[in-house]
C-alpha cells in the first residue's frame, strides 16, 4: 500500500487544549501560502516589465480572490449534494470536515480577481498569469488534505500504492472494499509537474523575452489543468451529476478547455502584447 500504511490516516494533525488542528485546514493554509509566496516572487521579477506597483496588487487582491475561491469552492460542493446540505445545515460552513469543489474556487476566484482589476484599471490577464504558477503549487499541496480526510478516491485498486479507507468513509455500493485508487495523489503529481514547467517558461523563456507573454500562462494553465481533471475523472467514484455518460466536473473541463483554446488562439494569433508600453 501507499508509503506502507495499512491503515487509513486520522484527519486530525494536533490538539491544543480544546482547540482541533485538522490535515486539511492546515494543508489549505499551506497551499494557500505557497500560491501567495510563488506569486510574490514572480510580481518581484518582472515589476520592471508591467509596472513598479505589481508588488502592491499582487498584495492587495490576493485575499479577496483566495478568500472567494474559498466560498466557491464550498458553495458548488454544497450544490453537489444540497439534500445531505439542505438536512444538516449547520455542515454547510464546517469546511475542515472536508468537501470543496475546484472549479466553483476557480470561476468565484476568477470574478473576484475581475472585479478588481475592473475598478483598479489593471490588467486581468498579467495578474492571471502571475497567479497561476502559484495556484497550480496551492493545488498540488492542497489535494493531500482529500488523502486525510479520506475523500475524492477513485475506483477499488489492489496494488503496492492504493490508499485504505475506512468503513466509514467507503461510498454506497464499495463497502465491500478496502483500498482505493489515490484520485488525489495522481492529481497532486500532475499538478507538481504543471508548476514546474509553468515555472521553467515563465523564468527561463518569457523573463528574457521581456515582452508581454505572462498573460499566456493563465491559458495555458487552464487547458492543461482541465486536461488532467478530466482524464482523473474517469476513475473517481464521489457522488456529482452525470449527463450523457460525463461527471458534471468532465463536462466543466471541457468547457474551460474549449473556450480557453478558442481564446488564446484568438488573442495571439497575431502575437500582439495585451499589455502596452510595459504597464500593467
Amino acid at each position: 500500500m501507499l508509503f506502507g500504511l495499512s491503515t487509513p490516516p486520522s484527519d486530525v494533525l494536533v490538539h491544543i487544549g480544546q482547540i482541533t488542528i485538522y490535515y486539511y485546514g492546515a494543508l489549505i493554509a499551506l497551499a494557500v501560502c505557497a500560491g501567495f509566496l510563488v506569486s510574490l516572487y514572480l510580481a518581484k521579477e518582472f515589476e520592471k516589465t508591467f509596472s513598479e506597483h505589481i508588488i502592491h496588487h499582487i498584495d492587495a487582491m490576493f485575499l479577496w480572490v483566495g478568500g472567494a475561491g474559498v466560498i466557491g469552492g464550498r458553495l458548488f460542493f454544497v450544490l453537489y449534494h444540497w439534500n445531505y446540505f439542505f438536512s444538516n445545515p449547520s455542515e454547510i460552513i464546517a469546511l475542515w470536515h472536508g468537501g470543496w469543489v475546484w472549479h466553483g474556487a476557480l470561476i468565484f476566484g476568477l470574478i473576484a480577481l475581475g472585479a478588481y482589476c475592473f475598478f483598479r484599471k489593471v490588467s486581468f490577464l498579467v495578474l492571471a498569469g502571475l497567479l497561476s504558477p502559484g495556484v497550480t503549487l496551492g493545488q498540488a499541496i492542497g489535494r493531500w488534505g482529500n488523502y486525510f480526510n479520506q475523500e475524492a478516491y477513485g475506483l477499488p485498486l489492489q496494488a503496492w500504492w492504493a490508499i485504505p479507507i475506512d468503513s466509514a468513509h467507503r461510498l454506497s455500493g464499495y463497502e465491500q472494499y478496502e483500498t482505493f485508487h489515490p484520485a488525489f495523489l495522481y492529481e497532486s503529481i500532475g499538478d507538481a509537474i504543471l508548476f514546474i514547467v509553468l515555472m521553467y517558461l515563465v523564468v527561463r523563456i518569457y523573463k528574457k523575452a521581456r515582452d508581454q507573454k505572462i498573460e499566456r500562462l493563465f491559458f495555458l494553465y487552464l487547458i492543461f489543468y482541465s486536461l488532467l481533471r478530466f482524464g482523473i475523472e474517469y476513475i473517481r467514484i464521489d457522488a456529482v451529476p452525470v449527463f450523457w455518460g460525463l461527471r458534471m466536473p468532465q463536462w466543466i473541463s471541457m468547457g474551460i478547455m474549449v473556450l480557453s483554446i478558442s481564446i488564446f488562439v484568438f488573442l495571439f494569433q497575431k502575437r500582439t502584447p495585451l499589455a502596452k508600453n510595459n504597464s500593467i
